[in-house]
């Protein structure tokens, strides 16, 4: 496991920003975000949104980068909300097939019409994604869960600590050995203290980043000599 402090401690408290590793300092990775080809459109835009669009020029063109760069075969998303997300990772790797789940809770933009922009303009550009209105805390509905295995998994959903527990418990199920987890919301202590609720039970390879809003963190799979059944070589010892 690589990170800058323990599951354990940062599950005490510790602030957020350590779990931030310097190589989010490289201006060459920075620039490269920054000069990359992606960037959410005005016209994608759910006419409702509220916000400034600055902050959404940071962290969907690393998503498309990500993508990019690892060309899943499958992608899973837990809270696509207006769909931004998605076209960055399908733009990514468009030949992917998508699955995103939304229940439409959470923050107060969040509501049924946003959810029906998002299938609008992904499905506009990517008709075989899809997208389904569904909670992640519930039992997962057969299409998500036999959409598997997931080799790109970007969670930003609930920020409560147990949801942020299960539901990268929930995809990691779903993951191939090798498969990444994109985490976001890492500035919510609640989401932190849930992911490191988990990391001692998983094993994994770590690289974290941050942008100007928040950050990223990515979750490689890996295979637990201790555990799993594949790997237990050492048992002939």
């Amino acid at each position: 496991m690589v990170a800058g402090a323990t599951a354990g401690e940062a599950g005490m408290g510790i602030k957020v920003d350590y779990l931030f590793d310097p190589v989010e300092q490289d201006r060459g990775l920075r620039q490269t975000i920054l000069e990359t080809d992606f960037r959410i459109r005005p016209e994608w835009v759910w006419p409702g949104e509220r916000r400034d669009l600055f902050y959404r020029t940071s962290y969907q063109p690393a998503l498309y980068l990500i993508s990019r760069a690892l060309r899943p075969k499958r992608i899973l998303e837990i809270g696509y909300r207006a769909g931004y997300s998605a076209m960055a990772l399908l733009a990514g790797s468009p030949k992917a097939e998508y699955v995103g789940m939304d229940n439409g809770g959470g923050e107060a933009e969040s509501c049924a019409d946003m959810l029906d922009w998002a299938e609008r303009l992904v499905k506009g550009h990517y008709p075989k994604a899809r997208l389904l209105w569904c909670g992640s805390q519930k039992p997962w509905p057969a299409e998500a869960v036999n959409g598997g295995p997931y080799d790109l998994v970007f969670i930003d959903g609930c920020h409560e600590r147990e949801a942020a527990r299960s539901d990268l418990a929930n995809a990691w199920s779903l993951m191939p050995y090798g498969g990444t987890a994109v985490l976001h919301d890492l500035w919510h202590s609640s989401v932190v203290a849930g992911v490191c609720d988990l990391l001692p039970h998983l094993s994994f390879s770590m690289r974290t980043f941050r942008l100007p809003h928040g950050g990223l963190m990515l979750l490689r799979k890996e295979p637990d000599p201790w555990s799993d059944l594949e790997c237990r070589g050492f048992d002939k010892l």
